[in-house]
């Protein structure tokens, strides 16, 4: 065989490797604007409707999973609406099921703006309460009450790893 030889080696399996667990992954949204588009594609456009274009003000994201903040429309979103939805995928994790149902998209915005999720453990009895408490404080309404950032959150998943106190506070019923 003529060439340098070439091989990928693996890395050592660590004890990690050998136990189940769970990979997230998160494909992002797809936001196109007009400022996207190459001059070629607008003008292939023009004339035709331009629906695939995102328009100011249109809801964008995964409705059971979206903050209170955006549930209202309102323009004031920071990172604390994504410490949200990574609660409400954590919550979904745990559950089975999203922190809100409903039958209309109107009365699924409606609960997330006006009323708190159930306990996850009320739905799977097997989350510890520290664990709990880290997802409502995730799920909280008021942007203020969650963690500032995901790497916030972050640090109190890896203390809850460690076993470790958390630096969240127990969600009380006020």
């Amino acid at each position: 065989i003529e060439g340098p030889a070439t091989a990928e080696v693996a890395p050592p399996r660590t004890k990690r490797d050998e136990q189940p667990h769970a990979l997230l992954l998160d494909f992002g949204l797809a936001k196109l604007t007009e400022h996207e588009f190459s001059g070629e594609e607008l003008q292939a456009r023009k004339g035709r409707s331009v629906q695939a274009l995102t328009q100011s003000g249109q809801m964008i994201g995964t409705p059971a999973y979206m903050a209170p903040e955006q549930a209202r429309g309102s323009r004031d979103v920071d990172g604390r609406a994504d410490v949200y939805g990574l609660g409400a995928t954590l919550y979904h994790a745990l559950t089975g099921r999203t922190p809100f149902e409903a039958a209309t998209l109107a009365e699924l915005l409606g609960l997330i703006d006006a009323q708190d999720p159930a306990p996850p453990s009320q739905a799977n009895a097997e989350v510890d309460r520290d664990l709990e408490t880290l997802v409502l404080k995730c799920l909280q309404k008021a942007p203020k009450d969650r963690y500032a950032t995901a790497d916030d959150l972050a640090e109190d998943l890896r203390r809850w790893l460690a076993g470790e106190a958390l630096v969240a506070r127990p969600v009380g019923p006020v």
